[in-house]
């Protein structure tokens, strides 16, 4: 069943001149993160193409980021797919606020603590130093209240 799916992305992509972009859709949709991920990892070793690669070349707009979400979360874990949102919401001129509340508050209670290990073993900085670097003022203080948590921290 999964040479299957593997071969359908396949002629979906890669083997074809355009993209069956409905393909993708039910893969990605009815299959769990496990079967998923032992998808992306024989398709790699089948094809010797990374999905990540495929999903980048033959897609644009948002259902390219939508299956980039999806694809990264599977392989390397919803925390450092976070992570990634993080650096990617304080990188270049300017913060993308709206982005980096959403990660902070929406993930304060659930699993921050890990995305802040992730955030440090992807970045070599600390999330509250990034934070602390890119804010000012209340909006700081409440951003780091949030990351801070109510665990036993360093300080930025």
């Amino acid at each position: 069943m999964g040479h299957v799916w593997l071969q359908d992305l396949y002629m979906a992509g890669e083997r074809r001149s355009g993209t069956d972009e409905e393909v993708f859709n039910m893969v990605f949709a009815r299959r769990s993160w496990t079967q998923l991920r032992a998808t992306f990892a024989e398709y790699k070793k089948q094809y010797n193409s990374d999905i990540l690669h495929v999903i980048d070349s033959e897609f644009s707009g948002h259902i390219r980021h939508a299956l980039l979400a999806i694809a990264k979360t599977v392989l390397y874990g919803r925390e450092m797919f976070f992570a990634e949102r993080l650096s990617d919401s304080m990188q270049g001129v300017g913060t993308k606020d709206s982005q980096l509340v959403r990660i902070v508050v929406s993930r304060a209670q659930i699993d921050l603590k890990t995305i802040k290990e992730k955030f440090l073993e992807r970045n070599s900085r600390s999330l509250e130093r990034s934070i602390a670097s890119e804010t000012s003022g209340d909006y700081q203080k409440a951003l780091l209240t949030l990351v801070k948590g109510n665990y036993p921290q360093s300080t930025p």
